[in-house]
């Protein structure tokens, strides 16, 4: 195989400055995932979704695992992320729920 080029990100200062998310909806067919990133305040019943992102499926699992590769180096340089208790019904933002 070839080298791979360098791929130079370009970025709008709108986007650069970013978008406080703190919970995601993730659906699928069977050609695409589909990620709905919001905000949600204390409280507030509706989640303001500020960002829609849709992959192909293979593109969705190289997602996750790259995701998951940068958390494990994310954890050997700054130490283990602790997870919120969910059970306590305090937290607010990301769950995973199992749909069955």
């Amino acid at each position: 195989m070839g080298k791979q080029k360098r791929i130079e990100f370009k970025i709008d200062e709108k986007i650069g400055s970013g978008e406080y998310i703190n919970i995601a909806n993730v659906i699928f067919n069977d050609s695409e995932f589909i990620i709905d990133f919001a905000r949600i305040a204390p409280g507030v019943p509706v989640a303001q979704v500020k960002s829609r992102i849709i992959l192909n499926p293979k593109n969705a699992k190289i997602l996750s695992k790259v995701i998951s590769k940068r958390i494990d180096d994310y954890e050997k340089t700054v130490g283990k992320i602790k997870l919120p208790n969910e059970k306590d019904g305090t937290n607010i933002g990301f769950k995973l729920q199992d749909d069955s």
